[in-house]
């Protein structure tokens, strides 16, 4: 038997993966968030840090929620997956005891009107909290899981 391949998504960045699994670790203020489409076996990773760009073009487009999510759908869909897609997001940990910005407490949901307002609804969440997370999708089996 051999070994699934594995694709990483890194803080700050995307990736996709139609095979094996996709997984976003050390997940702790910031929230990773995996889209995926069962159908086309089309699944992408993103972990962002931040809500709203400050630009349309900012230079690191997967360090918002905004710029992040609608570059990733536009690469989904290029690449067949055009509608029927699952939704997961967890992170937005509270990692200090006083969290001088409150990014922790707002990026939740500014990632979640992010993805509404792109057609997306959240299936799964684990949001909050004072641990890091992990995702992990196994795209031929379709399971999520999040530790």
């Amino acid at each position: 038997m051999s070994n699934p391949k594995i694709t990483v998504v890194r803080p700050m960045a995307a990736a996709f993966a139609s095979e094996g699994e996709l997984r976003i670790d050390k997940i702790a203020s910031g929230i990773g968030i995996i889209i995926f489409n069962a159908k086309s076996k089309q699944a992408a990773g993103l972990h962002v840090l931040r809500g709203i760009a400050p630009s349309a073009n900012p230079n690191v487009p997967t360090y918002y929620a905004d710029t992040g999510v609608a570059q990733v759908l536009e690469t989904l869909q290029a690449n067949g997956a055009k509608d029927n897609f699952s939704v997961a997001i967890a992170g937005g940990a509270s990692m200090l005891s006083k969290s001088k910005f409150g990014i922790s407490q707002t990026l939740p949901e500014t990632v979640k009107s992010v993805l509404s307002k792109s057609g997306l609804a959240v299936k799964v969440e684990k949001i909050g909290g004072s641990q890091t997370r992990s995702m992990v999708l196994d795209i031929n089996a379709g399971k999520l899981k999040i530790l």
